[in-house]
């Protein structure tokens, strides 16, 4: 794995290796986040990265908070649980020297707790597939006011969304059995 484009581009991320176990981590493979960036870029969104407050929810080895910092993104908040995946982030955001754009919260991602910061605007999700965490995840996000209005919200998935409450699907990409979601917060 490696940085696509960006300040940073072409360096290798740090990975989980098979010693370490890790069931059902699957990072995101470079073809679908260049994709995903291209997308993102190419304006269909209305979203600047350089402007973005991002959130990577199931951050794992960072790859999609890195890739955005990388590209511009004002500052990227990781959420992650798993010790041996927050070993293996804090060492990428290290290598990559961007300590100060960004913070890590040690949370469950289904149980986020109230947030009184500023809210995100561009919000990463790579739950373990075909298990429901994501949709957990924004709902709690949602609750918790980490997203402001009219965020955009990628989830990647192993199969197709066609709802979420209280967001309107916008676009859907699917990269072999990668499904990537795009959906917008509907304002309150």
């Amino acid at each position: 794995m490696r940085v696509i484009g960006g300040t940073l581009k072409g360096r290798r991320l740090s990975s989980i290796k098979a010693e370490d176990n890790m069931i059902n981590l699957r990072p995101t493979g470079d073809r679908v986040k260049e994709n995903l960036f291209n997308i993102l870029l190419g304006g269909k969104f209305e979203i600047k990265i350089e402007q973005a407050r991002i959130l990577d929810i199931f951050a794992g080895t960072g790859a999609l908070g890195i890739e955005a910092i990388s590209r511009g993104g004002k500052s990227c908040t990781f959420v992650e649980k798993n010790k041996s995946c927050l070993k293996i982030l804090n060492a990428n955001i290290s290598s990559f020297n961007i300590k100060d754009q960004t913070s890590i919260k040690i949370l469950d991602a289904t149980e986020m707790p109230l947030n009184f910061d500023e809210a995100f605007n561009l919000v990463f999700l790579d739950p373990p597939y075909r298990r429901s965490l994501g949709e957990s995840a924004i709902r709690s996000a949602l609750a918790s006011n980490w997203l402001s209005d009219n965020a955009l919200v990628v989830l990647e998935e192993g199969e197709k969304k066609n709802y979420l409450e209280g967001f309107s699907l916008e676009d859907v990409r699917k990269y072999g059995d990668t499904i990537l979601h795009f959906f917008r917060k509907v304002p309150d």
